[in-house]
């Protein structure tokens, strides 16, 4: 009884370990891996290369940062980017992300650049992103048998202030 007992704890004793290991990880790594998501999950999304320069997370204070935000053209276009962005960086207020509406004091866009452009059979790179997009993302929304969009609970969001600057 003293062994399977010991051996009990020994067990909860490295899972919790491991738990504290894995928390610890993702804490100090968290900004690499938010940088790693948008790259590999933006580019299958939109079935051309999203690049990130830097990302800061800061999630005890509410404040994160993207910067260097690249989306190359899909194929048959000229610009080497369809979209590229110097900078958007977001302060939330920590007391509401588990409630509804979550408070976002701030978001600041800088330097916001489009390329809209036109392929020789006459379709536009920003028509054809947001093909790509539909297709990875399951098409149209789904709607109910009464014709209605299916209805999902709705999570509120307040922006206290939104600065875009220098944008072209």
């Amino acid at each position: 009884m003293k062994k399977s007992r010991k051996a009990l704890i020994i067990i909860v004793a490295a899972l919790a370990i491991a738990i504290v290991a894995a928390l610890i990880f993702v804490w100090t790594n968290i900004d690499w891996i938010v940088k790693a998501a948008i790259e590999r999950y933006g580019s299958q999304v939109t079935k051309t290369a999203v690049r990130v320069s830097s990302v800061k997370i800061r999630l005890t204070s509410g404040e994160g940062a993207i910067a260097g935000l690249t989306v190359a053209n899909p194929r048959g276009f000229s610009s080497p980017y369809i979209f590229r962005l110097g900078k958007i960086s977001t302060k939330i207020d920590t007391r509401t992300v588990t409630g509804s509406p979550i408070v976002i004091d701030e978001i600041r866009i800088a330097a916001p650049q489009v390329v809209y452009e036109m392929n020789s059979s006459g379709a536009s790179n920003v028509s054809l992103l947001k093909k790509n997009v539909q297709e990875s993302s399951g098409g149209a929304p789904k709607k109910t048998s009464g014709g209605e969009k299916a209805k999902s609970k709705e999570t509120k969001i307040v922006i206290k202030k939104l600065v875009i600057e220098s944008g072209r």
